[in-house]
């Protein structure tokens, strides 16, 4: 079903683009050297290049990047160049540049645009290019007294054909059920379009260019690495029986289903430093205990997934800080007016982020209630019930030491819980006779909690001190490297790991060994996952998604209506990229300079701000290319069409909720944010009232339910005329006058 769709779209594509001269790359830079045959006092553009992107949008703005040369040559006399190429009597002297340059860029004859470039700005000035129509075509560049002609070739595609790489993976995604074969035909897709719709080359450079690309990045080389040592760990972990152990003591607290879930909820708002480290420590430490207690993985994948990227992003001292200021700063500064501060700015927008900080009661809510609806409901009733088969005979034959059978279910004890739990199982399984000591998992897994934090702080106090900025807590956390963090601590972790296995003689080094590398091999689909996510990361950018969908922001809207648009934007665009980073990136300089020069309330400014925050979180907890739901799939361990099939309702109406009565509301100043906050969250808990169920109590109708039936059988069903009985048609001896009121009603 998924391929034919693919084949498809490439045959009415290739179709529409047949007059389309199909090459296999674009020119990134083309730089003429000076062979002018003619008298010239100006060489042709020696040390001018351009930044063109690898492809345009028709009608859709983008930055191109012109960068001078330091010096520019001249010639003293004036001479021409001769057949053999060589300059006849001629002398090259350097000269600096003007303070201001006239340049022109022309299409096909026709001006595009003009202006001036400033020297002081020569290592790169951004000029906005709108192409139209779609084609291979040439740019030619003129730049008064430094570059004669400058030429570049370009090509331009329909702006809507953008976004169908990201929605072509999503689609296969749902249909097809193979994530890797449709995150492939994604890139693909966008190669295509890339390389001029030519299906060869897009099909090479989907893998020797995007994916290779993708590894070689040092940012996500970090998160490979760092990923792979904590698999190990836990690989070793898992074998030695310490997870087990660490389950028995958890167990303590983690009595009941929702003491589970508010266990997990709890350890989720611990390590709120970072979104991968939350995701990955609280899903590795938590998955067993959340299994003895008939948790399902859905559930818990749902739970660390809808706190792990909103809380890193909330809170202050975290690794998504110096992003979040460095993007604020470089729009503020566009804003007349404003001397904001902008680690200020970023705290005032919190209480406008209705999405993230509403993401994060879900979870606890639904704890507290412990009602679900939908798909999760479904399966939390099958994970229920799975988990009272389990232990229905450990409670029939030891009755005197567990009691009556609990009404919220008590957990398993941990040496049932292989059966549940699928990782546990097969190569992973502990040795037998070895002694489940908690110690053995806490100790690697608290280590790695405690140094990342402290590794993130030196880290960043480093950095810091390099670029001049004060010695604060703040900035040694917002310029740190988190990953780099996590793969210090992963590390000492493992050796830590080694030493406690060999003195306790759990282990000998090669079974050791054995057991890190088992965990290793348990992540290669997921790691493979993201690597392809990354590189469909890579295609949305070059393809510039992103700038079509701001584009069209319709510049008649009312200022009020901007931080709603901006919310429902940063969605959007964050659900297609999978990245919150990009999102900010792309909107901040767009919407927030607007609503500066359109109003002067503050307030307005922030949530246009908070919305944009708020909304690029969207993507994170449930974008199927978002790193953060890769690494919950890894981390639970779940399917991730299995996932996302359970996190998706619930993420759906929560950005709904907050939208109407956070975005809208107190945008239109219907109430302030606070009040939004409440309402959003009172919302929340009736609307899991009114439509949730418990899974172990599977015979009871929703509250919404009965009140509809309700409605309907008294008020809009209206008898059928034959049950409409009157007194004469009543026996003699049971008229109407000899019936008390209450009879009558019930017999009418």
């Amino acid at each position: 079903m998924g391929v034919s769709i693919l084949l498809v779209l490439l045959v009415v594509l290739s179709s529409t683009s047949s007059a389309i001269s199909s090459e296999s790359s674009l020119m990134d830079y083309f730089l003429l050297a000076d062979n002018s045959s003619s008298s010239t006092n100006v060489t042709r553009c020696s040390g001018v290049s351009v930044d063109l992107p690898k492809v345009f949008l028709s009608g859709v703005a983008v930055p191109v990047t012109i960068h001078l040369p330091d010096y520019v040559s001249r010639t003293l006399n004036g001479s021409e160049t001769g057949d053999n190429g060589n300059e006849d009597n001629s002398t090259v002297d350097l000269m600096p540049l003007p303070e201001s340059m006239y340049y022109e860029i022309h299409r096909s004859g026709k001006l595009l645009v003009n202006g001036t470039l400033s020297r002081s700005q020569r290592d790169g000035q951004a000029v906005s290019l709108t192409l139209s129509g779609h084609g291979h075509s040439q740019l030619l560049f003129y730049i008064q007294d430094v570059c004669e002609e400058h030429v570049e070739e370009v090509f331009s595609i329909p702006a809507w054909l953008s976004i169908f790489p990201p929605l072509v993976t999503i689609i296969l995604a749902i249909f097809s059920k193979q994530v890797l074969v449709s995150l492939c035909a994604g890139i693909f897709l966008g190669c295509f379009f890339l390389f001029r719709y030519n299906p060869l080359t897009a099909f090479l450079h989907t893998y020797d260019m995007y994916l290779v690309n993708a590894v070689a990045d040092q940012g996500h080389a970090e998160i490979l690495v760092g990923t792979f040592l904590l698999g190990g760990l836990i690989g070793v972990v898992q074998k030695s029986g310490g997870a087990y152990g660490l389950a028995k003591i958890l167990r303590r607290l983690a009595k009941t289903r929702r003491s589970s879930q508010l266990v997990a909820v709890g350890m989720c708002f611990l390590v709120f430093f970072d979104d991968y480290s939350n995701i990955l420590i609280v899903g590795n430490t938590l998955r067993s205990v959340m299994t003895s207690s008939g948790i399902s993985k859905n559930k818990f994948a749902s739970i660390i997934h809808s706190m792990g990227p909103p809380i890193a992003s909330i809170v202050p001292i975290s690794s998504w800080i110096g992003v979040e200021i460095g993007t604020a700063k470089g729009a503020l500064k566009h804003i007349d007016g404003i001397n904001e501060e902008p680690f200020i700015y970023v705290i005032q927008t919190i209480p406008y982020r209705f999405f993230p900080v509403i993401m994060l009661f879900f979870p606890l809510i639904s704890a507290l209630i412990g009602w679900d609806f939908g798909p999760m409901l479904k399966v939390e009733r099958e994970s229920s019930h799975k988990h009272r088969s389990l232990t229905s005979t450990v409670q029939s034959n030891s009755v005197a030491n567990y009691g009556s059978v609990a009404e919220s279910e008590p957990c398993l004890e941990p040496e049932l819980m292989s059966k549940e739990e699928d990782v546990q199982a097969g190569a992973l399984e502990p040795k037998k006779g070895v002694p489940q000591r908690w110690f053995n998992s806490a100790v690697p897994f608290l280590i790695v909690m405690v140094v990342t934090f402290v590794g993130m702080i030196l880290n960043g106090r480093q950095v810091a001190k390099e670029q001049g900025l004060d010695m604060t807590l703040v900035n040694f956390v917002g310029n740190c490297d988190a990953v780099a963090a996590l793969i210090w601590s992963s590390a000492l972790a493992t050796w830590v790991a080694l030493i406690l296995m060999l003195l306790q003689k759990i282990f000998t080094f090669p079974e050791f060994m054995e057991a890190w590398v088992i965990g290793v091999k348990e992540l290669l689909e997921p790691v493979l996952i993201l690597i392809s996510a990354w590189a469909l990361g890579s295609i949305v950018a070059d393809v510039q998604a992103s700038s079509w969908v701001a584009s069209s922001i319709p510049a008649s809207f009312k200022v009020e209506a901007i931080p709603v648009l901006a919310s429902i934007l940063a969605c959007v665009m964050s659900y297609a990229t999978g990245s919150a980073f990009g999102t900010m990136s792309i909107l901040f300089p767009l919407i927030v300079p607007l609503v500066g020069k359109k109003t002067s309330s503050k307030a307005l400014l922030h949530q246009a701000g908070g919305a944009i925050f708020g909304g690029a979180i969207f993507g994170n907890v449930v974008a199927p290319i978002a790193d953060d739901t890769i690494l919950t799939t890894l981390s639970a361990p779940i399917a991730l069409t299995d996932h996302l099939k359970t996190q998706s309702p619930y993420v759906f109406l929560v950005v709904a909720n907050t939208v109407i009565l956070g975005d809208v509301m107190v945008a239109f100043d219907c109430y302030n944010a606070y009040v939004g906050l409440l309402l959003c969250i009172l919302s929340l808990v009736a609307t899991i009232i009114l439509i949730g169920q418990s899974p172990q109590q599977p015979g009871r109708t929703p509250l919404f339910f009965r009140f509809y039936y309700f409605l309907k059988s008294k008020i809009w069903k209206k008898p059928p005329a034959e049950q409409q009985f009157t007194g004469a048609l009543l026996p003699s001896d049971l008229t109407e006058n000899s019936l008390t009121g209450d009879q009558t009603s019930r017999l009418i």
